[in-house]
């Protein structure tokens, strides 16, 4: 049985988030030669909505723009050979959600639990990035209750531990530090996301995790909503993507 120490803080910087948008792209295209395109290159300083989907209203549908002539990838396009990424499926709000949750990446604090690193990408079904896309996040403390339902198992109050909203960045990249949670009310372990973006439609889902014991407790999940985390010394590190679908 490994033992996990608690929490062992640190910020999500940039560099993280890089990291984990290399690990998403992997996880999404798998194994051989990436190519670079608009979607998934850093922003252009000179024109920072040419590398993402931005959702605003005189750039049309999100999704149906033509590729810049420019693009790596135009000429497979061009071939008739068009990117398409899985839209994520929906899953339960749950009866735990409360809104207005502070802007943070952190969600937990030193000795809550096992430490858990999750970083993916927001994109399009083009697969190109969503920016300032906001990802809600909730779940429950290492015992499997919430914080401030007395409905979910903790004190009615407001200090939203283990709550928090996030911005995708200019790439779409997204990502949290926490603690791994526990089971509530013996569902499958999971965290929650609310995902939101102009010119894309909501999305309600939640995370699941591959070598859970709980995850036969209930019907067979999406793929696209159960991740294996890899262990980094002591820490679980996790890739989920956020694919939208345009209104």
């Amino acid at each position: 049985m490994r033992s996990d120490p608690g929490l062992r803080h640190r910020t999500l910087t940039r560099k993280h988030f890089l990291i984990g948008a290399g690990a998403a792209l992997l996880a999404r295209c798998g194994p051989g030669p990436l190519v670079m395109g608009p979607e998934l290159a850093p922003p252009d300083a000179g024109d920072p909505d040419s590398r993402s989907d931005s959702g605003s209203p005189d750039s049309g549908s999100p999704d149906s723009g033509p590729p810049d002539s420019g693009s790596p990838d135009a000429g497979v396009r061009d071939a008739g050979v068009t990117p398409q990424c899985p839209e994520t499926a929906y899953d339960s709000i749950g009866p735990c959600h409360r809104p207005n949750a502070p802007i943070r990446t952190l969600l937990s604090e030193p000795g809550d639990g096992a430490p858990l690193f999750i970083t993916g990408l927001v994109t399009g079904k083009s697969c190109r990035a969503i920016a300032n896309a906001e990802i809600d996040v909730w779940h429950a403390n290492a015992q499997g209750t919430y914080s401030d339902l007395s409905v979910c198992g903790g004190s009615d109050g407001a200090t939203f531990r283990w709550r928090g909203r996030q911005f995708s960045s200019q790439d779409g990249a997204w990502g949290l530090q926490s603690i791994y949670p526990g089971s509530f009310q013996n569902r499958p372990i999971h965290i929650h996301l609310q995902v939101t973006a102009p010119g894309y439609q909501p999305l309600i889902t939640q995370i699941y995790f591959q070598d859970d014991p709980f995850l036969v407790n209930e019907g067979p999940k999406p793929t696209s909503l159960v991740v294996l985390p890899r262990w980094v010394g002591a820490e679980r590190h996790a890739v989920f993507n956020v694919v939208l679908a345009p209104v």
